[in-house]
């Protein structure tokens, strides 16, 4: 009877399994694309590149024919979905391909990547678009840049670097304004994808941890406009991991409060031996957590070279602990510094242990028992 009934339910699952087969198989999803050529002297291969979530797979290739033209018949694997048309190790276009659509491209000259128009696909525009704001901002920066280059060992050069540097901040901070805005207000196209991803140069323009969320705003209309999209997923796994740290590092942040106690911790100093803080016995400990060329380090350290002439003695101690992985660089950030005190750099994991939302410059003032007294993370408190 049992064996009957195994028999049953694993016929009962070969069916099941046979009907979502045959379901696949009837539902295929295509597109095409069609490139023409006009006038650009281009005649080699284009490669049509499948823009996976981890790796990019090389889905086929053709080669410009008689009338100037390209064209790929494509399987959609899911709709709507990333692609990527390559002509040369450094020129690509990106695009986004929907079940039924044809996508026209006309590219006009050299390079091809700043010289195409499209239709047929609303999202693909977009990217273009992203890529346009991105590109104008760029030459913009160039220009500037290059302008002030003209003007070396002039004897205004340096009132110009200083209009010239104003001049590259505002244009990189309205780029970074414009890529948000325009992420937001296309928040539901896998297309803002790739614009939350755009990099100024090398730099990425929006940031993961400062820029949040965005990130998130876009996850949460991605997935509920394509909740079974592998690259909507893969975004909403990345903002929900975020979201679960952030939660612990509150709960951490919380426990280094005023009255709680100080983790003991034992880091590596300038002289390569293993120091603990439980070792100070002075009354009062100022822990000072800080990073080069953050906000506020270099105003934070003048206070502190003070505080250190002022108070230097039995009953107050500054312990720096640098987060950097150079150790020579480290070395030579105290010593230019003058920072004479208790020197001491991270470890893999310190960062979490006392510093879980990555505030630099932050101080925490230490009694003898290493009891938080406060917390510290303005210039203004720290003179106080």
């Amino acid at each position: 009877m049992n064996k009957q009934l195994l028999t049953l339910i694993m016929l009962s699952i070969l069916f099941m399994l046979s009907c979502e087969s045959d379901y696949n198989e009837s539902e295929i999803l295509k597109a095409k694309i069609q490139i023409n050529f006009h006038d650009t002297g281009f005649n080699s291969s284009v490669l049509l590149i499948y823009n996976g979530e981890l790796t990019n797979t090389v889905e086929d290739s053709l080669a410009v024919d008689e009338n100037h033209m390209v064209e790929f018949e494509i399987e959609l694997m899911q709709s709507p979905d990333l692609y990527i048309l390559q002509f040369s190790p450094t020129e690509s276009i990106r695009l986004v391909l929907s079940d039924e659509e044809t996508v026209v491209i006309d590219i006009s000259e050299l390079p091809i990547a700043h010289n195409y128009s499209i239709s047929g696909s609303k999202d693909s525009k977009l990217v273009l678009k992203y890529g346009k704001l991105i590109s104008q901002r760029m030459s913009y920066h160039d220009s500037v840049y290059a302008q002030y280059r003209k003007y070396k060992g002039h004897r205004s050069h340096t009132n110009i670097a200083v209009i010239t540097d104003s001049l590259l901040k505002k244009n990189y901070y309205k780029t970074y304004e414009d890529l948000k805005i325009m992420v937001l207000e296309n928040n539901n196209s896998l297309a803002s994808l790739l614009g939350i991803y755009g990099k100024f140069g090398k730099a990425a323009i929006l940031d993961f941890d400062y820029d949040y969320s965005t990130f998130k705003t876009l996850s949460d209309s991605l997935i509920k406009a394509y909740p079974h999209n592998s690259h909507a997923i893969s975004l909403k796994i990345r903002v929900n991991q975020y979201s679960k740290d952030l939660k612990l590092a509150e709960i951490r942040y919380i426990s280094l409060s005023k009255g709680n106690l100080f983790p003991s911790i034992t880091l590596n100093t300038l002289s390569n031996g293993r120091v603990s803080i439980n070792e100070s016995t002075a009354s009062r400990k100022l822990v000072y957590l800080w990073k080069p060329n953050t906000k506020g380090f270099y105003d934070f350290n003048k206070v502190l070279l003070e505080v250190n002439e002022k108070y230097s003695n039995d009953s107050l101690e500054i312990i720096a602990i640098a987060f950097m992985k150079d150790k020579l660089e480290w070395r030579n950030y105290c010593r230019m510094e003058k920072m004479n005190w208790v020197n001491m750099i991270a470890d893999a994991n310190t960062e979490d242990i006392i510093n879980p939302k990555e505030e630099y410059s932050l101080i925490y003032l230490l009694d003898k028992d290493n009891n938080i007294l406060d917390r510290i993370n303005n210039i203004d408190s720290l003179k106080l």
